[in-house]
């Protein structure tokens, strides 16, 4: 019962936040890779004329990290949504079955008083 009544909501918001904190790390990579694939463009189109590849090797290099840690944070984001559905599944569950496991111990008091009610 305690698990039902402190761990669970505790684990929720643990995930809540570590959702929140995933999320904004997601956006941020995104925002990056973009301003990289931006940056490798503008790059490449002049380095034609230079023929000096060191810049547009380092930006590749930062550009495949951020396409990394973008897939990894998207991995992360999607493991704490199961965890967050699994947690209210099984609340979910353990309500309904309480209240059914309530409802049977009422039908079986009410029939109990019924028949007393008969028998005497």
């Amino acid at each position: 019962m305690e698990n039902l009544d402190k761990v669970l909501p505790a684990e929720l918001e643990r995930l809540d936040l570590l959702k929140t904190t995933t999320q904004s790390r997601y956006r941020f990579l995104v925002h990056r890779r973009t301003m990289l694939f931006q940056a490798l463009n503008s790059t490449s189109l002049g380095q034609q004329k230079e023929n000096d590849g060191s810049v547009v090797s380092s930006l590749t290099a930062q550009l495949a990290e951020t396409i990394a840690d973008c897939d990894q944070q998207l991995q992360e984001l999607l493991r704490i949504n199961d965890q967050i559905a699994q947690i209210n599944k099984l609340i979910d569950v353990h309500s309904s079955s309480a209240l059914a496991i309530a409802l049977r111990k009422v039908r079986r008091k009410i029939l109990q008083l019924s028949l007393e009610e008969i028998l005497t």
